[in-house]
C-alpha cells in the first residue's frame, strides 16, 4: 500500500531534493533519461520512491556530476544535492530501526546541518572536497524478483558517494571497497536469474548499471591506491 510521510511529501529525501532542484532549472525527474542520459529504470525508481516506502534509490557520483554539468547548477544547489545524499544515508539506517515517517523527519531535520558542514569544510579533503517524460512501469513481479539486487545497487551507489565524502583516506578506501563488493554482488545475482528474466529490458538496464558501477568503484579504488 502506497503511503506518504507525515509531511505529505513522499519518502525518498534525496529524490525530493533532486526534484526541487530540477524544477528550479525547468526540468522534472521524468526528463532525466532524455535530457541527461540517466537510464529509464533508474529514473522510474526515483519517481516511484517519492510515494512508495521503503525504497531509497540514489544516483552514483557520475550521474550526479552529469546533472551538475548539464544544468550548470549553482554552488548552493550542488551542495544541497550532495547533502541530500548523506541525509538519505541516515534515513536508510534509521528506517531499519524506527518508524519510516520518523526516519524521514529525522533525516529532513539534519539535512541543513549537513549542508552547513559541507560549506564549512569546503576546500578540505573529504566532506568539502567533492567533485563537482513519462516512464514505462516495470512489471511488479519483476520488481519483486529484483528487489534484493536493486538494494545492492542502491547501497553500492551510496558507498561510492561516501568514498568521496569520508574525511580519512582509510574510510574513503573502505567505502570504495564496499561499493565494489555491492556492485559485484548485484552482477552475480543478476547473472544467476533465469533466461526469461534476462531477456527483459529492465534486467538489461540494471545489468548495465551494475557493470558501470563496478567500473566506477574499481576506478575509485585505483585512485585511492586500493
Amino acid at each position: 500500500m502506497e503511503q506518504k510521510n507525515a509531511t505529505g511529501q513522499g519518502w525518498n529525501l534525496f529524490a525530493l531534493e533532486l526534484q526541487r532542484i530540477l524544477r528550479k532549472y525547468g526540468m522534472d525527474l521524468g526528463q532525466l533519461d532524455d535530457r541527461v542520459g540517466i537510464h529509464r529504470e533508474k529514473v522510474r525508481r526515483l519517481i516511484q520512491s517519492l510515494d512508495t516506502p521503503p525504497s531509497l534509490p540514489l544516483l552514483n557520483p557520475e550521474e550526479t556530476e552529469a546533472i551538475i554539468g548539464k544544468l550548470n547548477l549553482d554552488p548552493e544547489d550542488v551542495l544541497r544535492l550532495h547533502a541530500a545524499v548523506l541525509a538519505t544515508s541516515v534515513q536508510r539506517i534509521l528506517s531499519d530501526r524506527i518508524r519510516l515517517d520518523e526516519a524521514y523527519l529525522a533525516a529532513e531535520q539534519i539535512l541543513p546541518i549537513i549542508a552547513q558542514s559541507l560549506l564549512a569544510h569546503a576546500g578540505e579533503k573529504g566532506l568539502g572536497n567533492i567533485r563537482a517524460g513519462d516512464i514505462d512501469p516495470m512489471d511488479s513481479d519483476l520488481d519483486d524478483v529484483l528487489d534484493t539486487i536493486l538494494n545492492a545497487i542502491d547501497r553500492g551507489s551510496e558507498a561510492l558517494q561516501w568514498s568521496y565524502y569520508a574525511r580519512s583516506s582509510r574510510e574513503r578506501l573502505k567505502k570504495a571497497r564496499q561499493a565494489y563488493n555491492y556492485y559485484e554482488e548485484a552482477l552475480t545475482d543478476l547473472d544467476s536469474l533465469g533466461r526469461a528474466i534476462r531477456k527483459q529490458h529492465a534486467w538489461q538496464e540494471w545489468h548495465r548499471a551494475a557493470q558501470g558501477g563496478l567500473r566506477m568503484a574499481q576506478s575509485r579504488l585505483d585512485e585511492l591506491g586500493g
